[in-house]
């Protein structure tokens, strides 16, 4: 049975969990965590009175505990609000869809009445009958999670805590060398606190590994082990017994995610069958996506107008052809493996791969294949639809990187501003570099004077900090100094080393490296009155971490850095350095402005009709929060937000973005995700304001009707509602691909008749008056 079946076959009520955790919001976290390890819950609903206001996890009590709040602090100052909740009579696919969409862990289950009947978490999913069946021929290796926390037996209770709340790990695997040793998760922390017992050790607090798996072991086997009671997290072992990774409930539960989706493509493809031919042709001609249809010999026998205008031929010169005429012979053998997978597996399969046109052209593309199958269940050929989706993945990995990087800055020059001792600043640093898992390790050190020309690690931060314990780096030539931060030392430049392990002069740290799964470095020189007396090196998994953006955001950090630790050696430089360091987060904030102003200046060239829509927004919305007298820094994030406001658009296809006409049901609804996908992109950049979540609402209305949220009144913020209207009046009074402008009176009047339901009255008054006085131009199109 599909995973699709068994998501439509259970209600909600037969997974959750009903004897959850109920607290008010005046108990305190050391009770809250007391009550939850003694019901074995991993959350626990939150109530004022007689509703619920928000919900406490374990996660954020590990998070919050780091963090040095006191076990005694209220939950209601801790607790994560907005609960979202579902029925209990509803279809678990319905659940997991809300968990997927908003990436909660933890989903309260209300009864008919709207009150409290339980909790449902990811765990509870492992509960459907038969779930292990559905991992297919897949090994723990092809699904395991590589890079996750590890501690030594000899670690503390405040090391767990610390290490859980800066990388966001849900548990820890304690290591004797490359041996598992144990597993302490968030539950361990908890229940230990609430019994007050905060002095013990790793040793006294972690639970033996009940079970290991080889890499080689089968995912199936992995599922059936989940299910026993008190097992949620698997230590995967190499070869050689060495530790490697680890299987649980959420590399299950990813599985799911990709079951879904295919359950939602499936629904796609069935309707398609109901088409006849005239229709299909009609219908495919005019998509913008590449759409073919082959024999069971992986013969095409048909395809639309995009399709061959890609390989620079006619539909029918398409007819009769196969892979083998058109694309390189490697190339066409795997399309063509790909077509004989799925009519031999009668299956769909979607996949992201790379595309070489005839010209030689070389992109991404997404390509969804299924088998074409008649009355009699026999397959006749197979369907394919791509699209190239290489701009998305080019943008959306900068983007990522940028973030990251910026997050990272932002950190330190907080880190910088506030540490007490040059020890502390510098472990500070460190730790907000690595508090993402895009960097595995970071450390400095300074150069030692000594016969060996020894480099001395002082402060290290990261998921592979272990990697750093007795390093031997040197800053002389020789085979312990030619390596990234040798070089960085003896040239006073900074080395970057993408590939990093696949260097010659790696060789004495590459297997090591290995083990931790370090793919690239970035060595930065520390540098004093011209000298250079330390480094700065940071390590990540991924292959081509560090770009040219990336590079120069590190190495201005390392300045402020080498800048801060001289200046702290007397109380009077001391003084002066805090003044230097927020001229640098001033600098890192006005980064952050041409950072955003950047991204939306890519968007709007991906649709050349709307070019200019974001900045005539941006300038009406100003003007309405001038009338109403917002002060200057409330006006400063509605238009940083305003300026980038539809940058959740760059998942959207080009050709919809620019379909001169209007867009179908299932386009629109592509178009809704735009809000949260915006949000998903700059939540995690640190901005003096909420412009992520201003992002986020900018299409929420006051009466409920809205998106993605369904927000109403008071919880959406007056920067999105102003937002709102201003996005209103732009689109209607500015030329459209699809339509002329409708002008500013009709604009008006529109606003004005949503005005105290949809729209919050304030602002409509405001923009009204902005309109009357002929303040605002609208955006007459110009296309060349």
């Amino acid at each position: 049975m599909k995973l699709s079946e068994k998501f439509t076959e259970h209600q909600v009520a037969s997974l959750m969990s009903d004897d959850f955790v109920i607290v008010n919001d005046t108990t305190t976290l050391a009770d809250a965590a007391s009550r939850m390890t003694a019901a074995g819950a991993s959350s626990a609903l939150v109530m004022r009175g007689e509703d619920v206001a928000g919900i406490l996890t374990e996660h954020d009590l590990v998070r919050q505990l780091a963090k040095g709040i006191a076990p005694q602090q209220a939950v209601a100052e801790l607790m994560s609000g907005q609960v979202m909740s579902v029925a209990a009579n509803a279809e678990v696919h319905e659940a997991f869809q809300l968990m997927l969409a908003h990436g909660i862990h933890h989903l309260p289950v209300v009864d008919e009445h709207g009150r409290p009947a339980g909790m449902l978490s990811e765990s509870d999913f492992r509960k459907i009958d038969g779930v292990a069946g559905l991992l297919g021929m897949a090994t723990v290796g092809d699904l395991m999670k590589t890079r996750f926390g590890r501690l030594p037996p000899t670690s503390t209770l405040e090391d767990a805590l610390k290490q859980m709340a800066t990388s966001g790990e849900r548990y820890l695997i304690v290591v004797d060398g490359d041996t598992p040793a144990g597993i302490i998760t968030e539950k361990d922390v908890v229940r230990t606190i609430g019994r007050g017992e905060t002095g013990l050790g790793i040793a006294d607090l972690m639970h033996p590994c009940s079970a290991t798996l080889r890499e080689s072991a089968s995912s199936a086997e992995a599922a059936r082990l989940l299910l026993e009671p008190g097992l949620a997290i698997i230590p995967i072992l190499g070869s050689l017994g060495e530790l490697v990774g680890v299987f649980g409930e959420d590399e299950l539960v990813r599985h799911y995610e990709g079951e879904y989706i295919r359950m939602l493509r499936t629904v796609i493809v069935a309707q398609s069958k109901e088409l006849n031919e005239n229709k299909f042709y009609a219908l495919v001609n005019h998509l913008p996506q590449r759409i073919f249809i082959k024999d069971a010999k992986s013969v095409f026998v048909a395809c639309n107008a995009n399709f061959a205008a890609d390989i620079g031929v006619t539909p029918e010169d398409v007819h009769g052809k196969t892979d083998l005429d058109f694309f390189p012979k490697e190339l066409a053998e795997s399309y063509r493996n790909a077509d004989r997978k799925v009519m031999d597996e009668k299956t769909s399969i979607t996949m992201e791969e790379p595309y070489v046109s005839p010209c030689g052209k070389q992109s991404w593309v997404q390509t969804t294949k299924a088998p074409v199958i008649d009355a009699d269940g026999n397959v006749e050929g197979v369907v394919g639809i791509y699209a190239d989706i290489t701009e998305q993945r080019r943008l959306l990995e900068e983007t990522k990187q940028l973030n990251w990087a910026l997050r990272a800055i932002s950190l330190s020059d907080k880190a910088m501003v506030y540490a007490k001792s040059e020890q502390e600043m510098l472990q500070a640093v460190c730790e907000a570099i690595t508090s993402e898992s895009r960097y595995l390790l970071s450390w400095i050190g300074w150069k030692v004077h000594d016969e060996a020309h020894s480099v001395q690690i002082v402060a290290t931060a990261g998921v592979a900090s272990p990697y750093a314990e007795g390093l031997v780096v040197t800053w002389a030539p020789g085979p312990y100094g030619n390596g990234p931060t040798g070089i960085a030392f003896q040239t006073g430049t900074t080395q970057i080393a993408n590939h990093v392990r696949a260097r010659p002069a790696f060789a004495p740290w590459r297997e090591r490296a290995a083990g931790f799964g370090i793919h690239s470095s970035a060595a930065i020189p520390l540098k004093m009155d011209g000298e250079t007396v330390g480094a700065l090196t940071i390590y990540s998994g991924d292959e081509e971490a560090f770009g040219a953006e990336e590079t120069r955001l590190f190495e201005e950090l390392a300045d402020s850095i080498a800048y801060g630790v001289q200046a702290r050696r007397t109380q009077t430089a001391y003084d002066q350095s805090l003044r230097d360091v927020a001229v640098q987060a001033n600098k890192l904030e006005r980064a952050l402005e041409e950072s955003l102003a950047g991204i939306g200046a890519v968007l709007e060239q991906r649709d050349p009709y709307t070019a200019g829509h974001q900045q005539h927004v941006a300038e009406l919305a100003v003007m309405i929060a001038k009338e109403m007298h917002l002060d200057e820094q409330r006006i400063r994030a509605l238009y940083l937000s305003a300026i980038v406001h539809d940058i959740g658009k760059i998942q959207v296809p080009t050709e919809i973005l620019s379909k001169p006409a209007r867009l179908n049901a299932a386009e629109f609804a592509l178009i809704k995700q735009h809000p949260e996908a915006g949000y998903n992109v700059l939540k995690k950049i640190t901005f003096p304001w909420p412009i992520a979540e201003i992002i986020r609402q900018h299409h929420e209305y006051l009466d409920g009707s809205g998106y993605p949220r369904g927000l109403r009144g008071d919880q959406i913020l007056l920067e999105s509602r102003i937002l709102t209207v201003a996005d209103i009046v732009e689109s209607m009074s500015s030329d459209r691909p699809y339509r002329p402008a409708l002008g500013i009176e009709q604009a008006a009047s529109e606003i004005a008749k949503m005005s105290g339901t949809k729209l919050d009255p304030a602002v409509v008054a405001a923009c009204t008056a902005v309109l009357k006085r002929g303040d605002f131009v609208p955006h007459i199109l110009a296309i060349d």
